[in-house]
């Protein structure tokens, strides 16, 4: 059985990743180039060795483009942009791999089709499930959820396409309003959750005696209750 601070640690590394990937994505000083990529028939050759389409038909005016890169073939394609756009990939790839030290589902490829190039990955098991997609021109878009202990529940901790402002204060509210409501499940008990919250979690806290006045209470009231939620969310 998983402990609340654990699902709680579980929800900062997707919101801690998801923001990497934005800022990685978004930034220029990164050194990430994340190109809008054109295909035509043109740039494809009959002959070409990358997957096309074999369910149209083969006529340049009918056939779809659909090329498949990889770590070996990624530079083998005189598209534009393809080689700028797999770089940055590989950058999202990393960045889901050392924050949850495992492989990538999805990660090792991307199939790009005219008109919408985009790929996704995720890492999914029975704690969470996060989904990115990358879409040509530098969209992301995020499927993030989390299951909460034995109630075997799935929540969901954000869905749908970054904005390019403010998705980190965003993002980071919904980060506070889930661990308040991991930690309430848990405690059942609004005075234990604020008061554990305030003083034990995050990076700078409240001492239990600053904390105790600004509540109006004595400070033996506040470590009552954070003794009492410790033993209930770290165990």
């Amino acid at each position: 059985m998983r402990s609340a601070q654990e699902e709680i640690e579980t929800v900062r590394t997707m919101a801690e990743a998801m923001i990497k990937i934005n800022n990685t994505l978004h930034d220029p000083s990164s050194g990430v180039d994340f190109p809008e990529i054109e295909m035509s028939q043109a740039d494809i050759p009959a002959d070409h060795p990358f997957k096309q389409s074999e369910d149209v038909e083969t006529s340049a005016e009918n056939i779809e483009q659909k090329i498949e890169l990889t770590d070996e073939n990624f530079d083998q394609t005189d598209i534009d942009g393809a080689e700028g756009w797999w770089n940055a990939w590989c950058e999202v790839r990393k960045i889901l791999d050392e924050a949850f030290e495992c492989d990538v589902e999805g990660g090792d490829h991307v199939t790009m089709t005219e008109g919408e190039p985009n790929g996704d990955m995720r890492i999914q098991n029975d704690v969470l499930n996060l989904r990115v997609r990358l879409y040509n021109g530098v969209g992301v878009s995020y499927v993030a959820e989390y299951c909460i202990g034995e109630s075997d529940t799935w929540v969901m901790l954000f869905e749908g396409d970054t904005p390019r402002q403010q998705f980190e204060a965003e993002l980071t509210r919904d980060v506070v309003r889930t661990e308040l409501a991991i930690l309430a499940n848990a405690t059942q008990s609004a005075a234990e959750t604020i008061d554990y919250w305030m003083t034990e979690q995050g990076g700078y806290s409240w001492s239990q005696s600053e904390w105790a006045e600004i509540r109006g209470v004595g400070r033996q009231t506040v470590n009552d209750r954070v003794r009492s939620a410790a033993d209930t969310v770290e165990n």
